[in-house]
């Protein structure tokens, strides 16, 4: 089982003892995607407080492929690398699209778990912040993360971008993609090693907010 793989898109890639390959990715096209607030308990905006020596200096955005016992990337997800590394500004564009519509749906109650009092309250402080909107999203959110699924349909893996955001600063969350498009959002990691994921996808769907 080879350690390392030099990949022609991804660079040198690494297997772990998680049975994936992983690796370190720039996306310049979300460079400028950088959290300035957290929301405390009760919904109260904060400035984060970064301690970066430059704080404008992104830290490296992680790339992992799961495969099992060490094996090359599939088709599917050489597909999708492809698209990842090939075709940025519409992928960074339709990225925006999904965190608007993933903020919208957190901030309607989708992610269960939170008491709906630090929803409402949520809401009073981005209202004041005026925060919901495309622009926004350059202060709520850095992009921590990207998946390439083994999980595929039609001949292309899906694709997951995780993100550290100001309304879930405990989980973050994850967008999931499939050639080039938004198909819904949910909490931090939560598309990883599914075996349905296609039954996720429609449970998650019933709470999107558009």
């Amino acid at each position: 089982m080879p350690a390392k793989l030099n990949h022609p898109l991804a660079g040198e890639l690494s297997y772990t003892e998680y049975d994936w390959w992983e690796g370190t990715m720039k996306f310049p096209e979300l460079e400028d995607f950088r959290a300035k607030y957290n929301f405390d308990m009760d919904g109260i905006p904060e400035d984060v407080d970064d301690d970066d020596d430059d704080p404008d200096e992104h830290d490296p955005i992680e790339l992992t492929v799961p495969v099992a016992d060490g094996a090359h990337p599939s088709p599917a997800q050489e597909a999708a690398l492809r698209r990842l590394f090939s075709d940025r500004e519409a992928l960074a564009a339709e990225v925006v699209v999904g965190l608007v519509k993933t903020f919208r749906s957190y901030m309607a109650g989708m992610m269960s778990g939170y008491e709906e009092a630090r929803i409402v309250a949520s809401k009073e402080g981005i209202a004041k912040l005026n925060l919901d909107s495309p622009s926004s999203m350059k202060i709520m959110v850095d992009l921590s993360s990207v998946t390439i699924l083994s999980n595929q349909r039609d001949g292309e893996a899906y694709m997951a971008f995780d993100f550290h955001c100001a309304w879930d600063f405990e989980h973050g969350t994850s967008l999931l993609m499939h050639k080039g498009k938004f198909i819904v959002g949910s909490s931090g990691a939560d598309f990883g090693g599914r075996e349905d994921l296609e039954g996720h996808i429609e449970s998650l769907l019933e709470y999107v907010v558009e």
